[in-house]
């Protein structure tokens, strides 16, 4: 994830814009990672996981976003916590005097990555002075899990399309607690799909130049190892993880882009592949003249696929 949030400026504030609800426009704002990690008096380290800072002319805008796998109901203290010790990071640079001091909040987000029961779509903490003044501080939740990689692209949240492979853990994680091999490996393959699915879509958003070549790189790299993080893990099919990294360098060579993914280009392994992205691109409701570029089936192939699903 940190190399996702090393894009191009054009693409976090694209981010940033979406996330939050702005309106920058790249070429009139600059935009920066700030420190994360804070030592306070205890001695103690406090880690939050991305702070950006946007300057438009003098204003500064800093954004916090916070990662969260598991359920968390205590996230919105600990955002408080992050929140706080960058303020006070902040106000020494800030200060208007030696008597009178701004203290700046970060407007704060939680990307909740995996499913869970009972997940808000924000957290609302009230925030009480002892002279009895309150204020209301809401904490805005994405949920990923229920946004499909079409969803991300038309947001313009293309530094979290990775993400979509790491989707499969908890399907992994269950089949695995339940010594279920078949579904085990079964999701192994979604998952291999699916990162060559996020692979084709990155690789159209580079063609239509919403991502520079050093932006695509970066996605390419985060799905390769995402994908062996979850097949290490889960020790199902070791020599998978060759495949999606051969994919990851025949991404940048248009000749072979469709053979991503493929064992030594056999035809019968080719086509497999095909139907398997094919069907997932059904799925997101992809147009099938775009199915038929991308997979080389014929339309007929496509259009029996999509009266099966």
């Amino acid at each position: 994830m940190r190399l996702l949030f090393d894009m191009s400026k054009p693409v976090l504030i694209n981010m940033i814009n979406n996330l939050f609800d702005e309106n920058f426009e790249p070429e009139n704002v600059d935009i920066s990672k700030d420190n994360a990690k804070f030592v306070n008096e205890q001695l103690e380290v406090l880690e939050g996981d991305f702070f950006l800072r946007i300057i438009e002319s003098s204003k500064p805008h800093l954004y916090h976003i916070e990662f969260q796998t598991f359920k968390d109901d205590s996230i919105s203290v600990r955002i408080l916590q992050y929140d706080i010790a960058k303020a006070v990071e902040r106000q020494n640079l800030e200060s208007l005097s030696k008597q009178r001091r701004r203290i700046y909040l970060s407007n704060s987000i939680v990307i909740q990555v995996e499913p869970h029961d009972d997940i808000p779509d924000a957290y609302i903490d009230e925030i009480v002075f002892e002279d009895g003044f309150v204020k209301e501080r809401t904490i805005p939740v994405l949920k990923y899990w229920t946004l499909t990689s079409k969803d991300l692209i038309e947001r313009g949240l293309y530094p979290l399309l990775p993400l979509q492979v790491f989707l499969q853990r908890s399907r992994l994680d269950k089949m695995t607690k339940a010594n279920d091999e078949e579904a085990r490996q079964s999701a192994i393959l979604e998952a291999k799909n699916i990162a060559i699915k996020t692979a084709y879509e990155s690789k159209e958003l580079s063609q239509s130049g919403k991502l520079v070549d050093e932006d695509l790189r970066k996605i390419l790299t985060a799905v390769a190892n995402l994908f062996a993080h979850l097949n290490n893990r889960y020790k199902v099919k070791p020599e998978l993880n060759e495949e999606v990294n051969t994919m990851v360098e025949l991404t940048f060579d248009d000749k072979h882009f469709y053979e991503m993914g493929e064992t030594k280009g056999k035809a019968k392994g080719k086509q497999e592949n095909s139907i398997e992205i094919a069907k997932e691109m059904l799925l997101d409701g992809e147009p099938i003249n775009k199915i038929m570029k991308y997979t080389k089936l014929p339309e007929n192939k496509i259009k029996e696929l999509e009266k099966q699903i």
